[in-house]
């Protein structure tokens, strides 16, 4: 499997990992324990389980696994802090340019494969899920998707920003 193979089945475990977390934070309830219970094996396995992952924990995957369980722990125990607005830094591109330079990154939300537009409704629209892989894989910079953000009180990887 390729490095961005992993990437997209990691980001999409994240996705909804955060999305389960909120479930249950809104619903009062912690079925795999509290957020340490679930970092330690017993409880992490449990919340892999009920994300669907069945294989077993290796050193290859077990820093990608350990970030989702973060994720579901970070949102278990309540919302993140609020987004600041930055100014746009000199040089940072349009959002046109920012959206463009991320197309060749599968996006994480929707599974457009590379250089296919994400599937959004209206058409037109690009996850937030592929502007942040594309940071990852250096195609936009930290400013560009800040600048992406700046908009949003509140985002999920399925959010969509347009030109």
């Amino acid at each position: 499997m390729t490095d961005t193979a992993v990437a997209c089945i990691t980001d999409t475990l994240a996705i909804r990992a955060r999305e389960l977390g909120q479930r249950h934070r809104a619903a009062g309830t912690a079925p795999f324990g509290s957020p340490d219970y679930v970092t330690n094996d017993a409880g992490g396995a449990a919340l892999l389980a009920a994300l669907g992952v069945t294989g077993p924990v290796t050193a290859e995957n077990e820093p990608e696994l350990a970030d989702v369980v973060e994720v579901y722990c970070n949102s278990l125990e309540g919302p993140a802090p609020a987004l600041r607005t930055y100014p746009v830094p000199a040089g940072t591109r349009t959002m046109a340019e920012i959206i463009n330079g991320a197309q060749p990154v599968d996006c994480g939300s929707c599974g457009a494969c590379s250089g296919v537009p994400c599937l959004t409704d209206p058409p037109g629209g690009t996850h937030i899920a592929r502007l942040a892989r594309a940071v990852r894989l250096g195609r936009i910079t930290n400013a560009g998707l800040a600048y992406a953000l700046a908009g949003f009180g509140e985002f999920s990887g399925a959010s969509v920003v347009r030109p």
